[in-house]
Order: C-alpha cells, then structure tokens, then sequence
C-alpha cells in the first residue's frame, strides 16, 4: 500500500530547523513553512531508524519538466499535484550519485544539517538565528533555527499528516518504493518524496533514500528478485 495522503504543500519558507545531539525523537531537519498564514512543519528524514547515514542527493539549477508542474500550482495543498518516482524516472535523478552522510557532527559542509541549510539559505548565522517550538505527538522541543536570508518558496513532496489539526505537516520526504518487511506497507509507485526550493529564479531539488531500500522494483514498488541496495547498483 502507498504512503498515505500524497500531496504536493507549497508555502513560504519561515525558518529551518536543524536536528542537534541531545534533540528529543529521531533525527530530522525541520522546514518550517507557511501557507495562507498557517504553518506547516516539513519533516526532512536525517538518519534511518537502523541509525545508518542518509543517502542524499542535493541539485543545484536543478532542470526538469516537472519544474513548471510545481511553479504552477497553487499556494497550499495540492493532493497528488505531482508523481515522482525514482526509479522509473531517470531524468528526475541519477540515483548512483546518490551518496550517504551524516546527520550532524562537527566541522562545515559535511552533515545533512549543512546540505539543507544551503539549499535554503538557513545556514547557522547569529543575525538570522531564532527559537522554533518542535510539536509532534509525542513531545514538544524548543529548538534553535534559522530564517532563510532571502524569499524562498518550498514544495514539499510527500505524505500530509495531521490536516485538520493545529500543526499539520509533510513527512516521507524520501523514495518510497524498494523496502523490506518493516516498511513494505509504505512501497507504492509515483509515490516517492523531495524537497523543492526555488532562491530567486533558481530551483534546487533534494531527494533521499535508506541504505536498506532496494532497486529495481514491481508494479507495487516491492524489490523485485536481485533488487540491490542502492550502494551497489552498477
């Protein structure tokens, strides 16, 4: 079964959000956007749950049909306002460029935190840095976050949840096809997530999957006999 609730939120980037060591919940980089006054909270996976390295892909003057597909739509949610689906197309993405990292540690440009804050222009800046109240189901956290230093708009490609409630989101920001027995529930095809950023007239793209995720896969995006990791396509 597809990921619940595939849908396109478009809205104005308000702050980035960056996963720290000591943060409550598993890791993800939050990108907090607003659409028509409300804020919604994109929820952008930094680390599996096995705790293994992301695997990433990060595009700059990024080039595709689809880019006039997302520009045009509207403001807010559009429910399956596009497909993406990484494997089956290949001028989305080249996933043999797609290359693991971590989600925090020390130093510059060499984290998950430091690839998003780029692509937003949030990167860690005193005069651009502030305080973001983290609410999920399960805790609250304030967390240290950044504006962006110029007008950015986001498409975020994924699952909606929680619609109807005070903070609605996006999750599933990642391929969504090629899972084991844990996840198979989540295979579906045309259903995989990323991230969208336009700075100026300039669309960047970010597009995620898990070590544990396999190519190639069936109609139903399960892994196919002699599907591999995606580290060892060829």
């Amino acid at each position: 079964m597809p990921i619940p609730n595939y849908s396109v939120v478009k809205g104005a980037l308000r702050v980035g959000v960056p996963f720290e060591p000591g943060n409550k919940g598993d890791p993800h980089y939050n990108v907090i956007m607003v659409v028509g006054g409300r804020e919604y909270r994109v929820a952008v996976n930094t680390q599996s749950q096995d705790h293994s390295d992301l695997l990433f892909l990060a595009t700059y003057h990024f080039d595709h049909p689809i880019v006039q597909s997302l520009t045009s739509l509207p403001e807010g949610v559009t429910p399956q306002g596009v497909r993406l689906d990484y494997f089956r197309d290949p001028a989305l993405l080249n996933v043999h460029r797609m290359t693991p990292m971590a989600p925090s540690q020390d130093g510059p440009a060499n984290d998950l935190n430091d690839v998003l804050a780029d692509l937003l222009t949030t990167e860690e800046d005193v005069a651009n840095q502030t305080t973001y109240k983290v609410v999920t189901p399960t805790y609250t956290e304030s967390r240290t976050a950044y504006r962006p230093k110029q007008a950015v708009t986001v498409w975020a490609v994924g699952s909606l949840f929680a619609a109807e409630s005070e903070s609605p989101g996006v999750h599933d920001i990642h391929m969504n096809q090629g899972n084991g027995a844990d996840h198979r529930r989540d295979n579906g095809i045309y259903t995989d997530g990323a991230l969208f950023v336009q700075v100026g007239n300039e669309m960047r793209a970010f597009f995620a999957a898990f070590q544990s995720q396999r190519l190639g896969t069936d109609s139903k995006g399960n892994p196919v006999p002699g599907a591999k990791p995606l580290l060892q396509l060829s």
